[in-house]
């Protein structure tokens, strides 16, 4: 059913986020092409709009349909982007449906959709938004990759999309002398060591670093440096696909100083006894 319910939503988000101005959604719309169109409208048949205007006509808050007219916005404007970059809409089995069972990729879009509708940190909806679009145009993601990418999308909170983006960047930033879980001085910092250490290779293993060695033995050490982490393949991936390198620096920043402040305290000699 298309009754223009789901064009209202993403209209009030949009009018809200700021993202379109006066021109409104159909200029949005019209400039994203008419892939972009089909995304919304009713003929698009086994692609996403049903599944969209499904999610959009199930009981929801004001809330929810903001963060569901949200992350269409940005997805609209990801897929303008990876148009005009010269990307198409993929045609591969991932839309076809088998046995009366939904397409993979009406299924990740309920994934991507619900996981948005309920999210409480709304600065993340623009990155849900930039993944949504990704995996519609990217053949040689499977529906199990794309998936997993959606599962950690939702369960990682906005500080670990920082951390992503600043170990994805890492050379913008000075990051010497930290090591993750040393010099925890507040809760804040222990919030933020706890992240890592979750991404790490024995958490997530979204990023680590390669060990070190041992003066005289040259044997294995975890090696914890901060600057030496790197994004292991699965962070790699979720960094491009969520498009977290548009993370203002100021972010970053202000987490590389919670962990300086930390570690100052933590090395600050005693106050002596009075």
């Amino acid at each position: 059913m298309n009754d223009g319910k789901l064009e209202k939503i993403i209209s009030r988000a949009a009018e809200s986020l700021g993202a379109v101005g006066a021109t409104g959604i159909g200029l949005l719309l019209s400039s994203a092409g008419p892939e972009a169109a089909a995304f919304i409208g009713g003929a698009a048949g086994p692609l996403v709009a049903g599944i969209a205007n499904d999610v959009a006509h199930r009981m929801m808050s004001k809330r929810e349909e903001h963060r569901l007219g949200g992350v269409m916005v940005f997805a609209l404007e990801s897929m303008e982007a990876l148009r005009a970059d010269g990307g198409r809409l993929r045609s591969d089995a991932f839309w076809a449906t088998d046995g009366g069972y939904p397409s993979p990729g009406e299924e990740v879009i309920e994934a991507v959709l619900m996981a948005a509708k309920r999210e409480p940190q709304e600065k993340k909806l623009e990155y849900f938004g930039c993944l949504l679009a990704q995996i519609a145009y990217s053949d040689n993601i499977s529906v199990e990759t794309a998936m997993v990418m959606v599962n950690m999308a939702e369960r990682l909170t906005w500080t670990p999309y920082v951390l992503i983006s600043m170990v994805g960047r890492k050379d913008e930033f000075d990051l010497e002398g930290i090591e993750v879980g040393q010099g925890i001085a507040s809760w804040k910092g222990w919030a933020i060591h706890d992240e890592l250490r979750a991404m790490g290779p024995f958490g997530l293993s979204i990023m680590g670093a390669p060990s070190k060695k041992t003066p005289r033995m040259n044997l294995p050490l975890i090696n914890m440096e901060l600057s030496d982490f790197a994004l292991g393949n699965g962070g790699r991936l979720l960094y491009d696909f969520l498009g977290v390198g548009d993370i203002a620096a100021d972010e970053i920043n202000s987490i590389i100083g919670a962990l300086r402040e930390d570690l100052q305290q933590a090395t600050a000699p005693a106050s002596p006894a009075e």
